[in-house]
């Protein structure tokens, strides 16, 4: 119990020294998501969508990301032809940076890890407070795609419409077929993956530094862009590459094949497995800080 107190105390006191820059990125979490739902409504009007978009379709539409690269043996043309999706990009690194301002760094670790008289205690006090950012960050988002989807007069259901694919400019080579598509896989796999990654990048603070550890996750999350493969996990946050929206099996072509869609189990093991790990190694470095002097023993 005593212990339990300790880390709910650390937990108060990390959040409240970064409140302030808390609360700015969540609010510009959701005022991304606000411009996202513009978009999709500016694409409604340009393609004459006379349908109200379901919760799924705003939701999808924030969290769509971009196709994977089409198979070319010219590696340039990849590159010139891949369209940066800036909206999902900085929705992704928003929360990143929001790690990095919540972990304590330097003195200010210590400080905590004295007043708490517990390594194991801190270490879980400041886990604690990085998940609870995390979900604060993303229920944020979602409230904004709660609000435009009655805004708009759509149905609180995460069935997505027919028209989606094409409004976000899913490839058509891999799309399924003859189901229901469903934006709740989409969300559930964000979340997850998001905790893990940020789970990931305090561990990593710990170890190294706190840029140092922005900078690695920003990098995983920009290669996603460039390759589809469940390791790089900016892929489970990209509803274009979920198995909702691409099949499950490999598309062949003339120059090679489209990989298949993620499914949610993979999405959710392979984030279990990074949250844990991520939990026992920062735990271990966390463990071994001298607190009276930078390096460690």
């Amino acid at each position: 119990m005593d212990g339990m107190r300790t880390v709910l105390r650390i937990v108060r006191r990390t959040l409240r020294a970064s409140r302030l820059e808390r609360l700015i990125c969540c609010a510009l979490g959701a005022l991304i998501a606000v411009g996202e739902c513009v978009v999709l409504g500016l694409g409604l009007l340009a393609n004459k969508v006379v349908l109200a978009p379901k919760l799924g379709d705003v939701v999808c539409a924030v969290l769509a990301g971009t196709p994977q690269p089409p198979p070319s043996p010219d590696v340039l043309t990849v590159v010139q032809g891949l369209d940066i999706p800036f909206g999902w990009l900085a929705l992704m690194l928003v929360p990143m940076h929001l790690v990095s301002v919540v972990y304590p760094d330097g003195r200010e670790l210590q400080s905590v890890m004295v007043a708490s008289g517990s390594r194991r205690a801190c270490w879980e006090g400041i886990s604690l407070s990085i998940l609870a950012s995390m979900l604060a960050y993303w229920a944020g988002v979602a409230a904004v795609c709660l609000i435009a989807t009655l805004a708009l007069g759509g149905e609180l259901t995460f069935d997505t419409s027919t028209w989606l694919t094409s409004i976000c400019g899913f490839a058509r080579e891999t799309l399924t077929h003859g189901s229901v598509r469903s934006g709740l896989p989409v969300c559930i796999s964000t979340l997850v993956a998001s905790c893990a990654m940020a789970l990931a990048q305090c561990a990593l603070s710990a170890a190294l530094d706190r840029n140092v550890a922005f900078t690695l996750a920003a990098a995983l999350v920009c290669a996603s862009l460039f390759v589809m493969h469940p390791l790089l996990m900016g892929n489970l946050m990209m509803a274009s590459r979920s198995a909702e929206f691409v099949v499950q099996g490999p598309i062949e072509t003339e120059f090679g094949a489209y990989a298949p869609g993620i499914e949610l189990w993979v999405s959710a093991v392979l984030s279990a497995i990074v949250s844990l790990a991520a939990a026992v190694v920062g735990g271990m470095i966390v463990s071994t800080r001298d607190v009276l002097r930078e390096d460690r023993v």
